[in-house]
C-alpha cells in the first residue's frame, strides 16, 4: 500500500491544475485502511491541487473538524439535496405536461423533496396505460412499489449496520421518533445511540425540533420499512401499544390517543381519554380539548358504559357545538348505566 501511496503522491504532486476526484459509493470501501490513506492524502502538503468529493451513505471518518476549520470542508446534506417544486417542475420536464397542477402538488408532497421518490413516481406516470389515472393510483402507496422496493433495499438499507436496520424496522410504524420513545417500544437500551446515528447515515428524515430529538422518517421510506418488519415478524400493534403508555405517562393526551387510534384500538383510545381526565379534557387551558373527542366520535363499536367520564365529555363536546340531541342521547347514556355509588360521577 505505502508503494502505491507514493506513487499516487508523485502523480499528484506534478499536477499543474486542480484535479477533481469523485469517490462514489465511499461506504461500500471504507474501511480504517481507506479512511486512513484518504486523510494522508488530505493532509499531505503535495495535495494541495487535488480536491475531493466523497458520496458517502455513511460519514468517512476523516479529520473533519480541522478541515472545516480551515475552511477547507463543504458538506452537502439531505436537506441540501431535497428538491424545490422549480427543481421537481424541472426534473419532471415533459411528464409534468401530463399532470394537472393538483396532481403534481400531490407529487410534491408525497415525494417531499427526495429525488428517488420523484423518479420513481416519474416512471410510474410514463408507464401507466393511460398516462396519468393508473400512475396517480399508485402513487397513493409508492411504498409498496416493486422497484422502490427493491432500490430502498439495495442501495440504502443494506449498507446500514444490522442494529440500526433492526431498530429502524421495529419502530416504523410510529409516525415520529425520539430517542426515549425508541428505547420504550424497543426495551433496548441501546436503541438511544443508534437513535443519533441516524444523522450520519444520510436516510431521508425530517428534524422536528432544533436539538435533532424528534424526527419524521421519510413516508415512503418509512412504508418500506414497516412492510419489511411485518414480513419479519414485528408486532406493530404492540409497538403502538407501549407508544400509547410512553405518551400517556408523559401526560400527551393527544399523541396517546393519536398512537391508539393508528392502532385501530378505540376502546383504548378511549380508556385513554378515561384515564386522562375525561369531559375535564374539554376544558384544557392551554388547547381545547374538542379534537380528542372528534377523533374516534365516529367510530363504532364502542361500549359506552365503561367510560363514563368520556361520554360525559362527549355530552358537553356536542352541547358546545350546538348539537342539543346528541348531546343529550350521551348525557342519558351516563345517567342511565354509570354507578349511582359513584359520588364523583354524580357532582
Amino acid at each position: 500500500m505505502s508503494v502505491l501511496t507514493n506513487m499516487a503522491l508523485t502523480r499528484v504532486r506534478a499536477l499543474r491544475q486542480p484535479l477533481v476526484l469523485f469517490l462514489d459509493d465511499y461506504h461500500l470501501a471504507q474501511s480504517p485502511t481507506s479512511d486512513a490513506l484518504i486523510a494522508g492524502f488530505l493532509g499531505h502538503p503535495f495535495c494541495r491541487n487535488l480536491r475531493l468529493v466523497i458520496i458517502s451513505r455513511t460519514p468517512a471518518r476523516l479529520p473533519l473538524s480541522t478541515l472545516r476549520l480551515e475552511g477547507d470542508l463543504r458538506q452537502i446534506g439531505m436537506a441540501e439535496l431535497r428538491f424545490t417544486r422549480a427543481e421537481t417542475l424541472e426534473f419532471l420536464g415533459d411528464t409534468a405536461a401530463s399532470l394537472t397542477p393538483a396532481q403534481i402538488d400531490a407529487m410534491m408532497q408525497r415525494a417531499e423533496g427526495w429525488p428517488v421518490a420523484l423518479q420513481m413516481m416519474r416512471v410510474l406516470v410514463r408507464e401507466a396505460a393511460d398516462g396519468t389515472s393508473n400512475a396517480l393510483a399508485a402513487l397513493n402507496l409508492p411504498g409498496r412499489d416493486e422497484d422502490m422496493g427493491r432500490f430502498l433495499s439495495e442501495q440504502v438499507v443494506s449498507s446500514l449496520p444490522s442494529d440500526l436496520r433492526k431498530m429502524l424496522f421495529a419502530t416504523a410504524v410510529l409516525p415520529e421518533l425520539s430517542p426515549d420513545l425508541v428505547v420504550a417500544v424497543t426495551g433496548d437500551g441501546g436503541a438511544r445511540n443508534l437513535f443519533f446515528q441516524l444523522a450520519d447515515c444520510a436516510l431521508p428524515f425530517a428534524s422536528l425540533d432544533e436539538a435533532g430529538h424528534w424526527l419524521r422518517l421519510h413516508p415512503v421510506f418509512r412504508e418500506f420499512l414497516a412492510e419489511e418488519g411485518l414480513r419479519q415478524g414485528i408486532d406493530q400493534t404492540g409497538v403502538l401499544r407501549r407508544a400509547v403508555d410512553w405518551f400517556e405517562s408523559r401526560g400527551d393526551i393527544d399523541r396517546a390517543l393519536a398512537h391508539a387510534m393508528r392502532a385501530s384500538e378505540p376502546g383504548l383510545a378511549m380508556a385513554v381519554l378515561e384515564r386522562g381526565g375525561g369531559w375535564r379534557l374539554i376544558y384544557r387551558s392551554h388547547r381545547g380539548g374538542g379534537p380528542l373527542f372528534r377523533a374516534i366520535g365516529e367510530v363504532a363499536g364502542i361500549d359506552w358504559t365503561k367510560y363514563p367520564l368520556t361520554t360525559l365529555g362527549f355530552a358537553i363536546f356536542h352541547a358546545k357545538a350546538g348539537q342539543i340531541k346528541a348531546a343529550g342521547h350521551y348525557l342519558r347514556l351516563v345517567e342511565t348505566t354509570a354507578d349511582p355509588t359513584n359520588i364523583t360521577l354524580a357532582r
